[in-house]
């Protein structure tokens, strides 16, 4: 996350920095993706279905294994297609907390930032003006966790989905935990202090964000979005980048980069299914035989028939 990416208010950093989350447009991407995946493999499995009816006409051996090996394609089509649904609804899910997240969190910023501004712009005493700054702050930093963790849940439980689809056991939150992820609390930034209001106040005061004033950065430390791993928010750790074995990565950080581009859907083009025992009809010789040539047992009598003397 960069500065300019927090909500408006030189008050942001401290009120809310440290929950506050990269844009959700990652997880659409990623929703996209298997979406993209996933109308390709139906459009695949009805492919096959329909291979499959048109083979149902034909007899024997030879059709009865195509007609087994392209029901069996389409029914493995199939199961993907809902695994890869499942991988689009949980990046949705998780997608819709984050932007939720940003949406209350930029209330909370600028409800705070308002009610510290007319603290200072009152005749209050500079201690007095600090207290109410203060419990402003607490305030503000409370309801900016609590939200963090709301959304924290939400993409926990997406993220349960895509394990469960992948045939993982892990608990989200472990399996996160296990593969160098911190999705905990983060901690708040320390209280504003005296001579912080004065380097933004006070004679020779540069203004601009908070976040700018010369040693304030221990204050708030957003997270960076696209580091190797997740510190910081437990949102920003489960969601700024997406899982790796969700979306088939192969590392155990989720440092991959983005989400590769989605393949482009092609309907496959209508086949001529293959057709067994083709070809001019047998007669049999008259007064020869009295069975359809079908039975492998008999052809294999008569080709010995011939080979005998006077047939």
């Amino acid at each position: 996350m960069v500065a300019a990416d927090l909500p408006p208010g030189r008050w942001s950093a401290v009120l809310v920095g440290p929950w506050w989350p990269a844009p959700s447009a990652a997880l659409r991407a990623a929703a996209q993706h298997w979406a993209t995946w996933a109308m390709q493999k139906q459009e695949l499995a009805r492919n096959l279905i329909s291979q499959h009816d048109l083979l149902l006409r034909n007899q024997g051996r030879t059709a009865e294994d195509l007609i087994g090996r392209y029901l069996r394609g389409a029914k493995s089509e199939v199961t993907k297609a809902e695994k890869y649904e499942i991988k689009k609804g949980a990046f949705n899910t998780a997608a819709d907390a984050i932007d939720y997240l940003r949406s209350r969190l930029t209330g909370i910023a600028g409800e705070g930032n308002k009610e510290i501004d007319d603290v200072l712009a009152s005749k209050k005493p500079l201690p007095e003006q600090l207290a109410e700054i203060q419990a402003i702050q607490t305030r503000c930093n409370a309801d900016a966790a609590n939200a963090s963790r709301d959304a924290v849940d939400k993409v926990m439980t997406a993220m349960q989905e895509i394990l469960e689809a992948e045939d993982i056991g892990d608990d989200p939150r472990t399996w996160a935990r296990a593969n160098g992820f911190n999705v905990d609390d983060a901690p708040p930034p320390r209280l504003i202090r005296e001579n912080d209001l004065a380097a933004l106040t006070g004679p020779g005061a540069r203004g601009g964000s908070f976040g700018s004033v010369e040693g304030a950065g221990d204050l708030a430390s957003p997270q960076s979005v696209g580091a190797g791993g997740f510190s910081g928010s437990g949102v920003q750790a489960a969601c700024s980048q997406p899982a790796p074995r969700a979306i088939g990565a192969s590392s155990r950080h989720a440092s991959a980069g983005p989400v590769p581009p989605a393949p482009v859907v092609t309907t496959p083009a209508a086949a001529t299914p293959p057709v067994i025992a083709t070809g001019p009809r047998w007669r049999c010789p008259a007064g020869r035989c009295r069975r359809r040539p079908s039975d492998r047992a008999y052809r294999l009598r008569r080709l010995g028939n011939r080979l005998r003397p006077g047939w």
